[in-house]
């Protein structure tokens, strides 16, 4: 008597993996306009700027000079970083070049709260 034949069925090798919508530690770019941290960021860009490199393990000297003498040219470094701290961190994308372009700093003050991962008092 030959052994019963049962039907094979399918195995799952890989499964989607479902991954958490993220999204920035203080969400509204407009309330962060009488922010400290956006005080800092529109005063000395520079070195906001530095930092945030630093945060992203970029070099904060680079950045300095580099917002210090080109500022078009990081304008598009500025949102280059915005999409890679967005993918880092899941966020999806709400906004374009233009919201760098317009508010620099307070787009740099959203990425420093981001990076060090501190909520601002409300």
């Amino acid at each position: 008597m030959a052994p019963t034949q049962y039907p094979q069925t399918g195995v799952v090798v890989n499964q989607p993996v479902a991954y958490a919508q993220g999204a920035w530690i203080r969400p509204d770019l407009c309330g962060l306009c009488c922010d400290g941290t956006c005080c800092y960021a529109a005063c000395c860009a520079p070195c906001a700027r530095g930092e945030q490199a630093q945060l992203m393990g970029g070099s904060y000297c680079a950045s300095f000079l580099i917002r210090s003498c080109f500022f078009c040219f990081s304008v598009c470094v500025l949102s280059s970083e915005r999409n890679q701290i967005r993918m880092r961190y899941n966020i999806p994308a709400t906004d374009g070049f233009c919201t760098v372009l317009c508010c620099e700093s307070c787009v740099l003050a959203q990425h420093l709260y981001q990076l060090r991962g501190v909520r601002p008092p409300f």
